[in-house]
């Protein structure tokens, strides 16, 4: 989910070996009131010492405006996070291996349907000492100052929890028109989950011109949606030329389609 690189001041040094998660980012699970089920998330160590990696729960939303919000487990009205059990806060994955990290999840009775969510964060321990330089920074550069800078990988498995069946909705927020670096129309629509259940609708565009005639369909952005979520959708609409014309916007999902349409003048 977050990467990062390392990197080295006046001295190049080489890229400290880093812990990665192997498989999806977003696991999903279907059940019932009172049911328990279990997953596992896989830590790979490609390098040659044994890395320690700490494990641990949050709450998660995002919006838009590009806002993320890391909240404390178990706080948010949709967190799952106090259904969750890590087996291992803390391990050690050898060298050269993958290591599976089990997980259990016990849905309490009673709890709303829809979509429940949190997020499993897998973070590298920095093994240096405080002030250490990155290791063969000295052999790198024996004579002269050097900065060494080291960072680590962090990623976020999101654990979503369907319970029984949830209504499905959305809200179009806002809506604008861009030109991106090759001088193509965008058009962009924030789009908020406003229902039960998580949807990962794709944006499609239709074009029609002054006398009704389709000149174009345009497919966009396919985007996660939480409930109480938003995210920015885009459809480059490569081709249209300037001019006056009606667009209809469908979102569409699994769960079901929403529509709008708008009038685009096209400068």
């Amino acid at each position: 989910m977050l990467t990062a690189v390392c990197a080295a001041v006046l001295a190049p040094a080489p890229c400290a070996a880093n812990i990665s998660v192997s498989g999806e980012l977003t696991q999903l699970f279907r059940a019932e009131s009172g049911q328990v089920i279990s997953g596992e998330v896989k830590l790979v160590n490609s390098g040659d010492t044994v890395l320690d990696t700490r494990l641990y729960l949050t709450d998660y939303m995002y919006h838009a405006d590009g806002t993320n919000i890391y909240g404390e487990p178990g706080k948010s009205e949709r967190s799952s996070a106090g259904w969750m059990t890590l087996q291992s806060e803390l391990v050690a994955v050898p060298p050269k291996s993958t290591m599976a990290v089990p997980f259990s999840i016990r849905v309490p009775d009673g709890v709303a349907v829809g979509s429940h969510w949190c997020l499993i964060m897998v973070e590298q321990v920095d093994q240096s000492p405080p002030g250490a330089a990155p290791k063969d920074a000295a052999a790198t550069q024996p004579t002269g100052p050097a900065i060494g800078i080291v960072a680590r990988v962090r990623y976020g498995i999101q654990v979503i929890v369907d319970v029984g069946q949830g209504a499905a909705n959305v809200d179009i927020l806002d809506a604008g028109l861009s030109r991106d670096a090759e001088g193509t129309y965008v058009l962009h629509l924030d789009v908020k989950n406003t229902g039960e259940v998580r949807l990962v609708p794709t944006m499609k565009v239709w074009a029609y011109d002054a006398q009704g005639q389709n000149i174009g369909a345009f497919e966009g952005s396919k985007v996660g949606l939480v409930p109480g979520s938003s995210a920015r959708f885009r459809t480059p609409l490569k081709g249209i030329v300037p001019g006056e014309y009606a667009v209809l916007i469908v979102f569409e999902s699994s769960e079901g389609s929403w529509g709008v349409q708008y009038d685009l003048k096209l400068q």
